[in-house]
């Protein structure tokens, strides 16, 4: 089923895990990460809900940086500090100084993008299910049984073009039914200190998912998702594409930042018409160059040799039906 095995180079810069991430509610503290440096996607959840965590590295919310207070005056007090060897309290001169003068500024905080979400049944009770995260491309797949049907997922994030590419693939006599959309992250699952935009934007047009919310600045942020189905069909339904009796899908999907949402989602469309719809085609010159930085550099620490490779310290798999989410 894997389309592209041969850019793989063994078990041993793999995780393999035998359960879901979505028990205990552990939600993304669990999640395989995949990434670029710039854009982030953090997969987790079960089989019939998954969520892909979406961040970049641009967007930020909740600083707060005022006007610098002129604090001049200080300097020869730091001097005379500092020539007298007194280098630690010359140390807090000026920061003091600052914050009795009302200089209060306030880091930001990492925002969570989106969470893209694929709603799948399991009408049988999955069985042999496994998620992995392959470190030398950057791939976290995840897969199951269902009845007689063979399911994965697979996820990277795509270094020459920065884009998500997902895609969903079935292998037997059971189609995949399955339910795409975005949203804002889960506001239960953040720091108390932090706060999330409202509300969002979401559209749904033909094989496209619009998404976009406004931060703090008053700039927008969100993404477009182009959905395209093998097989069977697909229909818009407010905010949300439905496919029903597809072999595979391929999600292809542009995240953006401190833009405007009409300009950013039509530079989004564009941009995913004209690309490969070909999960393998894609993975490939991401795979290579990920690949190529991985093996830059190489550390050992110690040489204690273990004939046990790193899957078989995985939990053991699960070999009866499960119904759970």
């Amino acid at each position: 089923m894997r389309p592209l095995d041969k850019v793989t180079f063994g078990h041993k810069h793999k995780l393999s895990l035998k359960y879901p991430s979505s028990w205990w509610g552990a939600k993304w503290r669990e999640a395989l990460p995949s990434g670029n440096g710039k854009i982030g996607a953090a997969v987790y959840g079960g089989v019939y809900e998954e969520t892909i965590l979406l961040t970049h590295e641009e967007l930020w919310r909740g600083s707060q940086t005022p006007e610098l207070p002129d604090v001049s005056d200080k300097l020869p007090e730091v001097r005379a500090l500092l020539l007298a060897g007194d280098a630690p309290k010359a140390n807090r001169i000026m920061a003091d100084a600052l914050e009795e003068r009302g200089y209060k500024p306030k880091m930001a905080w990492p925002l969570p993008l989106a969470d893209f979400k694929v709603i799948m049944p399991s009408p049988h009770g999955f069985k042999a299910y496994g998620r992995e995260l392959n470190m030398e491309t950057g791939e976290v797949t995840v897969s199951w049984r269902d009845g007689a049907t063979r399911y994965e997922r697979a996820l990277f994030v795509s270094r020459p073009d920065d884009w998500i590419v997902y895609e969903i693939r079935a292998d037997g006599p059971d189609p995949i039914h399955a339910q795409l959309y975005m949203e804002l992250h889960d506001p239960k699952d953040i720091r108390r200190a932090a706060t999330l935009p409202e509300k969002a934007e979401l559209r749904s047009e033909g094989e496209y998912l619009f998404y976009a919310a406004e931060n703090d600045d008053r700039s927008d942020f969100g993404a477009v998702a182009r959905v395209i189905p093998l097989g069977g069909t697909i229909e818009s339904d407010n905010g949300r594409l439905k496919v029903d009796g597809a072999r595979s899908v391929l999600v292809m999907v542009q995240p953006f930042v401190r833009d405007e949402r009409a300009a950013a989602w039509e530079r989004g469309r564009r941009a995913l018409a004209q690309a490969t719809p070909s999960y393998a085609e894609l993975l490939g010159p991401h795979a290579r160059e990920h690949g190529r930085l991985f093996g830059a550099v190489t550390m050992e620490l110690g040489r204690r040799v273990t004939s046990a490779p790193t899957r078989s310290c995985c939990w053991t798999p699960i070999r009866e039906k499960r119904r759970w989410r």
